[in-house]
């Protein structure tokens, strides 16, 4: 399609989503009449002529803070659409943590099939009552309704939730020095400067 769109004299955008750009987008830019990114960092890397930084304009839509029914400090856990085990045993192994301040707190955490019973049974197990759920399909009310989100550091995620002007604590991905990883982890310092 961009080709076409090239070769067509059509002005045409892609968006880089990472806070370093990736090789398709690196090819793809000397055919793009612009460029969309979540990043001020990659921004520069592209130039302020060919690019421009999404996320400053999706702030001017953020959603105001809806608040829990109990208006305890809310928190949102998710590991995205498949969970993230590393996040669920986290939560797991800290839950007697948890467990002292679990009246102060509304928890939302969505473990992804895999981990949906185990994760379940420890709040059970301390008596901490959270919402615990395989899936979540209204994330947007669900960044709303958080004061703090523990989460993968996905561009996507990433993006949105800065988007929303949430406080998040980022996971990048373990594992050895690959290039999404690296990528990954470089997001979170660019992150951090927008609060």
């Amino acid at each position: 399609m961009l080709l076409a769109t090239w070769l067509g004299r059509v002005p045409n955008v892609i968006f880089e989503p990472n806070a370093e750009p990736g090789f398709t987008n690196k090819v793809l830019a000397r055919i793009s009449t612009r460029i969309a990114t979540g990043y001020e960092v990659s921004a520069r890397a592209w130039g302020e002529k060919q690019s421009s930084q999404v996320v400053r304009c999706a702030r001017n839509f953020s959603i105001s803070r809806q608040g829990n029914q109990e208006d305890r400090f809310g928190c949102l856990f998710t590991g995205g659409s498949q969970g993230a085990l590393p996040i669920n045993r986290t939560f797991v192994d800290s839950m007697d943590r948890l467990a002292a301040r679990k009246n102060e707190l509304a928890i939302v955490h969505q473990t992804g099939e895999r981990d949906y019973d185990a994760v379940r049974t420890a709040y059970a197990r301390r008596e901490i009552h959270a919402e615990v759920v395989p899936f979540l399909t209204n994330m947007a009310e669900r960044f709303a309704s958080a004061d703090m989100i523990v989460c993968r550091a996905g561009a996507i995620t990433a993006a949105e939730i800065a988007a929303a002007g949430r406080a998040a604590i980022f996971i990048p991905s373990g594992g050895p020095p690959t290039a999404t990883n690296c990528a990954t982890r470089r997001k979170c310092p660019a992150r951090a400067p927008a609060g």
